[in-house]
């Protein structure tokens, strides 16, 4: 067998055994994704916060889990949803949005820096609709992504 041939065995078995790898560690846990609560709802006055940009992505992947579920699948959510509120949130709005919504979302309601949320929650994503943080944090975590507050 010649070198070339060797080394493309050997590359193609190592890509199966990172995939191996990749596929057990999101088999058993779920994908945490953060939001801030600016991306999943619209700072606007009322009872209830209008749907932000990230709202329909959210609201996919908790039809995702829901269906997962139907099929009894062996974990119980495939995505986490985790809330990050700005400081200046009314909790008592927000809590009353997101069961207005019916979305089953975690909230981090404790009172620190972001970094030292996402450092704790680890997720694979963080949608912001903050240029600022998302650059700042961009590096912190596998992906962090601004949502322009308006889509085109």
């Amino acid at each position: 067998m010649s070198n070339s041939k060797r080394k493309l065995q050997s590359s193609n078995e190592s890509r199966k055994k990172k995939n191996r790898k990749t596929s057990e560690l999101t088999m058993n846990k779920p994908l945490t994704i953060v939001v801030s609560s600016c991306a999943l709802f619209r700072q606007e006055t009322g009872e209830i916060y209008p749907t932000g940009v990230a709202f329909p992505l959210v609201k996919a992947l908790k039809m995702v889990n829901q269906r997962l579920t139907e099929l009894k699948q062996p974990i119980e959510e495939q995505f986490k949803i985790v809330l990050i509120p700005t400081s200046s949130q009314d909790m008592d709005r927000l809590k009353s949005s997101i069961a207005s919504y019916n979305l089953n979302v975690d909230i981090a309601c404790e009172k620190k820096p972001l970094i030292e949320h996402l450092d704790e929650i680890k997720p694979v994503l963080y949608l912001s609709t903050n240029t600022e943080c998302e650059r700042r944090h961009q590096s912190r975590i596998w992906s962090s992504n601004y949502v322009p507050e308006r889509l085109p």
